[in-house]
């Protein structure tokens, strides 16, 4: 029996008798069946080949908008960094100005100092090693560079504060000095002698103002000073406040500028109401002209009135 070299299809139509035949080599199908593989195949190739390239494209585009953020975000870092400078330049003049205007340094040392301090200490890695560029870093050094500089205006500036607050400066009472410091007569004996302090002539009851901040070292009555108030300014400078009506401060109270301490009196070795005062420096007396200011600053108020006498 010979082999079939051919298939053969047979259509029938379903309301007649009608046949149709289809006759196809064997040949033809296997060449239709390899086809169809290499159509699959190249489809199936295809797919991942475009698979692929859209995992590219999405990778690509994701580059681009993160390339694009970082350029922006560089022309920001840019821009911040020419402000900051521009604020820092502003500060570094300024703590320049600062420190030769608090004695702190002259014109000509200050950029030693400055350069000194911005130094890292040794031991410790830089304080902002981390800073992404060099403009960045520059920016940091000279930050330091002023902090130390700030620092050291400040502290400078607090103890001259400190020292302006506890340094005698205003008159303790409205009046005229009737009695000058040094080489004096003596207004009881008549007698030349050396007075340790000024009187201020001032009527009774008149308020007597503390010249400075400090501390009550002494308040009650003491021979030949009658009522009197000691206060201690530190820094070695004390105030002496003699021949008081009375006393409004106690042993041991801090006390401010301007604080009412007591009020003119006559009391002890006096001849009429007014006010002894005294500068002491490490306890020795010293002229209160060199502390004190022109004239009174203010006026004080009188709480009460007796006839004067003369010193």
């Amino acid at each position: 029996m010979p082999t079939r070299k051919a298939y053969t299809l047979i259509f029938s139509h379903h309301e007649g008798s009608h046949f149709r035949r289809i006759i196809i080599p064997r040949y033809l199908l296997f060449v239709a069946v390899v086809f169809t593989a290499i159509g699959l195949c190249t489809a199936a190739a295809g797919a991942v080949h475009y698979w692929k390239l859209s995992v590219k494209l999405v990778d690509y585009t994701t580059l681009a908008r993160e390339n694009q953020d970082m350029r922006f975000e560089n022309q920001s870092y840019r821009t911040m960094a020419r402000h900051v400078q521009e604020k820092v330049s502003v500060l570094e003049m300024i703590s320049k100005k600062l420190t030769v205007t608090a004695g702190l340094e002259s014109a000509k040392n200050l950029e030693d100092t400055l350069e000194h301090a911005a130094k890292p200490s040794p031991g410790f890695p830089p304080a902002l090693s981390l800073a992404p560029n060099p403009e960045f870093r520059q920016l940091d050094e000279k930050m330091l560079t002023i902090e130390a500089t700030l620092r050291k205006v400040n502290e400078a500036y607090n103890e001259q504060s400190l020292l302006t607050a506890y340094t005698p400066s205003i008159w303790p009472v409205l009046g005229p000095a009737s009695r000058g410091f040094g080489s004096q007569v003596d207004p009881l004996t008549g007698e030349d002698g050396r007075h340790s302090g000024i009187d201020i002539r001032a009527p009774y009851g008149q308020r007597v103002q503390a010249s400075a901040a400090g501390i009550v070292l002494f308040s009650g009555y003491r021979k030949d000073y009658g009522n009197l108030v000691i206060i201690d300014h530190r820094f070695g400078l004390s105030t002496w406040y003699g021949h008081l009506m009375r006393t409004a401060v106690r042993t041991g109270q801090r006390v401010r500028r301007h604080d009412v301490i007591g009020h003119v009196g006559s009391t002890g070795r006096s001849t009429g109401p007014h006010l002894h005062y005294e500068v002491r420096m490490n306890d020795a007396p010293v002229n209160p002209h060199k502390f004190l200011s022109s004239r009174p600053a203010k006026k004080h108020t009188i709480i009460g009135r007796k006839p004067e006498a003369a010193d």
